[in-house]
């Protein structure tokens, strides 16, 4: 008999891991070699749309490994600090670890190398910040691609849960970064999806998002 078995990812952990993989990459020598404030004035200018490409990426691989577009919403919590991206259909264990990795590859590795290969910093910036805010996807695929047998994984309202259906015993495999919130017998109406928008603004995040256009049009002048 299948069961639900839903997640919550902790901050904390993830925070804790973004922050060592920032720490170990802002120390290498490179970082002495180009580090000025205007690179990173324009970091900050730019950091927010290559967020949001981030989650743009994770929902172009869901659509390439079967997700339904229409069943793709993309949002916004600045006030929690995260962009994200849910699909609101069940995805395989191949599909959801392909997603969590697209992101992490394209715009932190790939670009990371370019960056080097043609001396670019501000693409060398922009890829550490993406690798760093990588942790939480990381710390996910090393959990679900480690589990055997057959597991559907599903996203939730709340961008910060997800649960996993399978005939798998999870309980007493718990994951690093992640805590068991409820199991139960699947289906199950706690796997319902209440809000089917394709994107999502919190309210907080308006007020941020127009004292973060501000600055970036005053910092696009002086600069």
């Amino acid at each position: 008999m299948k069961k639900y078995y839903k997640f919550e990812i902790e901050m904390i952990s993830s925070t804790i891991l973004s922050f060592i993989l920032l720490l170990s990459v802002f120390l290498s020598p490179y970082m002495f070699e180009k580090f000025d404030f205007k690179m990173l004035a324009w970091g900050f200018i730019i950091i927010i749309p290559w967020l949001f490409l981030h989650e743009l990426l994770h929902g172009i691989a869901y659509y390439l490994t079967g997700t339904k577009l229409e069943n793709i919403t993309i949002g916004v919590a600045l006030e929690k600090g995260v962009f994200y991206c849910l699909t609101k259909q069940e995805t395989t264990k191949k599909g959801v670890c392909i997603s969590l990795l697209t992101p992490f590859f394209v715009i932190g590795v790939v670009t990371y190398i370019i960056s080097l290969v043609f001396n670019l910093p501000l693409l060398w910036f922009l890829s550490i910040m993406n690798i760093s805010g990588a942790s939480a996807d990381l710390l996910m695929f090393i959990y679900i691609s480690t589990i055997k047998g057959d597991v559907k994984y599903k996203e939730l309202d709340d961008p910060t849960t997800f649960a996993l259906i399978t005939d798998v015993d999870l309980s007493k495999k718990l994951p690093l970064g992640v805590k068991l919130k409820k199991e139960g017998e699947y289906p199950s109406k706690e796997l319902d999806i209440k809000d089917h928008r394709h994107f999502i603004i919190s309210k907080p995040s308006i007020p941020i998002s127009i004292i973060y256009i501000i600055i970036v049009i005053l910092g696009v002048i002086v600069l």
